[in-house]
């Protein structure tokens, strides 16, 4: 059995169910409720596959076809628009000719009159909006949903934290995007990194992955530690467990001119490489450089540098298989303020026409400084002053060694007197001739008359202590033993200091929670 009615339904005088189809010839368009009074067929071509539910819902709906108007007042203000979806009580409320869109949610898209093709979703979302192709997901009116969008730019605003969890390997990826135009690729949170980045580009600058830090003049750092530097990128590792690394830069170092890690002013004429292979393709653990062309001092000021090292124990620890270091410079290659100690030769070589001539350091077991020269005897004496530059150095305190010898025929001579400002010299027998003598001036240096050297330095078995504290890490079958300088005393061993620290501060509170 059935009820046939032809025409509406009403309740209590108030129209409840209309077959706008079969009886008014509006095909598809269904209302229960009181809406549809103004349907207008438009030339056969308006009103039709509506479906309005809820008191004045679609009420003022005339040509606007296939459309869902679901809930009280939804859509009620619609005349012309087309295919849109309101569902809950004021939803699109106003809208009028506005098309495609769709507001899910009380009072969604309320102010909405003729914007088309926006997705509201949530009570009140879009509730101010009235442009076009825009995407609102929220639970309220704001302006700032959790979630925006422009479809026609095709960008996804969040505004608020996002949490991807990926449960399984399928995508490899929590977050995975790409740029067509040039195939770059960004991931976050993958199997084996937090961020991952795949450069396709080859456009000069372009990276994988880009740290932008500060940006003004007054955005400082106020120290060197963890939480007091400012910067474009930061790598932290709270443990320093073994081979593990804040930051780290690899490479197959295939091609010269190519590093591992790379740090340098804007304009590229300072900078310094970790793992790096020359011009010439010899390897470098860093390389460092701040000068761009290498033609000597000239007039123009001189300023950078192109390492710098400081260091308790040691200022620098270097070892090489075949050499130790080379270093050059115009006024002087090294310059060392305070004692040098060596165990091997001191060697020179000496260019004479085209062949190196090797020359050899007197050495001394007293610090002593010399001077030379020549003089003349006048009647068989001669009294020499020594230069100011060897008075001003000799010790007071210690004799003044002169060796005077004779060139040519004579009496032979002695030394008369010797002070630290010269010497006097005369023929033996009293002779009076004017011969020509040669003479060699040794006298301790003033203040090393008794010099303190470094006990530990000189101790026999100095080399072999720096042999087993200092290592070379890249021989990962042994370790060194660690050295120390405590007390006077350079010490074989770990310091207590360097173990890890039981006290340290608790690490931060993760911001991946």
């Amino acid at each position: 059995q059935k009820l046939d009615v032809n025409g509406k339904i009403a309740i209590k005088g108030q129209q409840t169910i209309y077959n706008a189809e079969a009886e008014g010839g509006f095909s598809g368009t269904l209302i229960i409720g009181d809406g549809g009074a103004n349907l207008d067929d438009d030339n056969s071509t308006g009103g039709y596959y509506n479906t309005f539910v809820g008191i004045d819902a679609g009420a003022d709906n005339s040509t606007g076809k296939q459309n869902v108007f679901m809930g009280y007042f939804s859509g009620a203000d619609n005349t012309s628009g087309e295919n849109n979806t309101f569902i809950g009580r004021y939803a699109g409320k106003n809208n009028q000719s506005g098309s495609s869109n769709t507001f899910i949610g009380n009072s969604s898209g309320y102010q909405n009159i003729a914007g088309s093709g926006n997705i509201f979703i949530g009570e009140g979302s879009g509730y101010n909006e009235t442009g076009s192709n825009k995407l609102y997901i929220d639970n309220s009116g704001t302006t700032t949903p959790l979630i925006y969008g422009d479809f026609d730019t095709d960008e996804l605003t969040i505004n608020g934290g996002l949490r991807v969890v990926q449960t399984d390997n399928s995508p490899s990826q929590a977050i995975y995007a790409k740029y067509d135009l040039s195939g770059n690729i960004g991931a976050l949170a993958s199997d084996a990194y937090g961020v991952q980045g795949n450069l396709v580009s080859t456009d000069l600058g372009d990276y994988a992955v880009y740290g932008y830090g500060t940006d003004a003049g007054s955005e400082d750092g106020d120290s060197y530690a963890y939480a007091h530097t400012l910067g474009g990128v930061k790598g932290y590792n709270y443990f320093g467990n073994p081979y593990t690394f804040g930051t780290a830069g690899f490479s197959y170092l295939d091609y010269n001119r190519s590093g591992g890690a790379f740090g340098g002013n804007h304009g590229g004429t300072v900078w310094g490489s970790m793992a790096y292979k020359n011009s010439g393709g010899a390897t470098y653990g860093g390389y460092f450089t701040s000068s761009t062309t290498g033609s000597g001092k000239g007039s123009a000021a001189k300023v950078n540098n192109g390492i710098g090292a400081f260091g308790e124990l040691f200022g620098a620890d270097i070892h090489g298989e075949v050499y130790g270091a080379y270093i050059e410079g115009e006024n002087y290659a090294l310059y060392s303020d305070g004692d040098v100690y060596k165990n091997g030769l001191d060697i020179h070589l000496q260019n004479e026409k085209g062949q190196n001539q090797v020359l050899y350091t007197n050495v001394s077991t007293d610090v002593t400084v010399m001077t030379s020269g020549i003089a003349v005897l006048n009647k068989g004496t001669a009294s020499i002053n020594f230069d100011a530059s060897f008075t001003n150095v000799v010790s007071e305190n210690d004799a003044i060694v002169v060796t005077v010898t004779p060139i040519g025929n004579s009496n032979g001579v002695y030394l008369n007197s010797v002070n630290k400002n010269g010497f006097e010299v005369k023929e033996n027998n009293n002779g009076k001739s004017n011969v020509t003598v040669s003479y060699i001036a040794i006298g301790k240096r003033k203040g090393y008359e008794n010099p303190p050297l470094a006990q530990e330095v000189i101790s026999a078995d100095y080399n072999q202590k720096l042999a087993q504290g200092l290592h070379n890490d890249n021989d990962m079958t042994t370790d060194g033993q660690g050295l120390y300088y405590e007390n006077g005393q350079l010490n074989l061993g770990v310091h207590p200091s360097t173990l890890p620290n039981p006290n340290k501060p608790a690490p931060e509170e993760p911001i991946f929670d």
